[in-house]
């Protein structure tokens, strides 16, 4: 099994959509709208999984296409600027995969950690694939607008909606079992979004865990912070903490999607460690 990460374009955000400072939604939102900072430009990393029973692929990022007027709902337009996203045809997860030797009509399987833009614009690329995502999500974006292109996704794509049939999985109370091996699962780690998840990939020596946004780094996992733009901060915070408990029971290498260092760590397998003082 040979994992890749991914990256596919970089996006600059202000500080409070990354870092929150109000515990209330109202206040977080209107920090993110009203702060004009703009931080470094962070990574947008998807996942490619060669495994011996297909090729899955985590989160699929964008197309150029998202620079249209109308192309991400009214949320995304309200809380995301996207002059700050930096994505050229280049950068497109199907560009990328062929750059490492997967032709991306050969993926099996896209498993979606949410639907935000930057996450699940991108699936219309992969016609060959299952496209999964947790049914809470999927009903949540199709009732609001929280910041997605579903819109755009082809007409005759209609995802597989987990609900977690399987058992408990460490501090999770339930899991989906994606391969017949059992060496990759997705768990439920809502907050960010009503529906978020998370995928757990078991090496002989590590756990990986393919975090979406569950924080946006590592730094915000071990400090126990908030994503500003975190739709549920009391069950984001709950889900960060199911993870900070994987952390003391195994050896876990945490991936979120933005965090500069996420690729040196998977090349590296470098866990994440709480301090004993903590």
């Amino acid at each position: 099994m040979k994992i890749h990460a991914l990256s596919v374009g970089r996006l600059s955000l202000p500080n409070r959509h990354v870092s929150a400072r109000r515990r209330t939604l109202p206040g977080r939102y209107l920090d993110v709208w009203c702060d004009d900072s703009q931080l470094e430009p962070a990574p947008i990393f998807c996942f490619a999984i060669e495994h011996p029973e297909g090729v899955i692929v985590v989160d699929v990022g964008e197309t150029t296409d998202v620079f249209e007027p109308r192309a991400v709902d009214l949320g995304a337009r309200v809380l995301v600027d996207r002059d700050g996203l930096d994505l050229e045809p280049a950068d497109e997860l199907a560009s990328q995969l062929e750059a490492v030797g997967i032709d991306p009509g050969e993926v099996s399987t896209v498993i979606l950690t949410h639907l935000h833009f930057d996450h699940a614009g991108a699936v219309g690329a992969f016609p060959n694939a299952d496209v999964l995502v947790s049914r809470r999500e999927f009903l949540a974006h199709r009732l609001l607008p929280l910041g997605s292109s579903v819109h755009r996704w082809p007409d005759d794509l209609e995802p597989m909606r987990l609900t977690y049939d399987g058992g408990p999985f460490g501090p999770f109370e339930s899991s989906h079992r994606l391969t017949d091996a059992g060496d990759v699962l997705v768990v439920p780690t809502p907050g960010h979004t009503p529906g978020h998840q998370s995928v757990l990939v078991r090496e002989e020596e590590a756990l990986l865990c393919l975090a979406g946004d569950v924080t946006f780094t590592e730094s915000q996992l071990l400090e126990d912070d908030v994503v500003g733009i975190a739709l549920d901060g009391r069950t984001s915070r709950q889900s960060a903490r199911k993870i900070r408990r994987l952390l003391e029971r195994e050896r876990v290498v945490y991936l979120p999607a933005h965090d500069p260092e996420t690729k040196r760590r998977l090349e590296e397998r470098v866990p994440t460690t709480i301090d004993a003082s903590d």
